[in-house]
């Protein structure tokens, strides 16, 4: 047990494998870290594509309405249970959800939308 923590607190520090700015090099590396986490997340907040996030929300509030429940997916064999939906109206629901997805998808990619 003794050997496994002194190899674990002596094993060498990881090296980054891209320096962000030569200049910068006596800062430590906490200073680092927090911008490499600002730049992550703002990549990520660029890269959504908000047309489709507003119309997947829209989607998911109609298909798991009661009024879709009731109109749409009792019409369906076993689906609805009283006002509650069964295990295969869950997933009509999640396979309407999915299939609103890809039409908006596509919709905003060929700037139908």
């Amino acid at each position: 047990m003794k050997h496994i923590i002194y190899n674990i607190t002596n094993m060498p520090r990881r090296k980054r494998s891209k320096k962000i700015d030569e200049s910068d090099s006596d800062d430590s590396d906490s200073d680092d870290e927090y911008s490499d986490l600002i730049k992550i997340g703002g990549d990520i907040l660029t890269d959504i594509n908000y047309k489709v996030l507003a119309i997947l929300f829209l989607i998911c509030i109609i298909i798991m309405s009661d009024v879709f429940i009731m109109h749409v997916l009792s019409k369906s064999k076993d689906a609805v249970s009283g006002t509650n939906t069964t295990t295969k109206g869950t997933f009509l629901q999640i396979a309407s959800i999915c299939l609103g997805y890809v039409v908006s998808d596509f919709m905003v990619k060929n700037k139908i939308i």
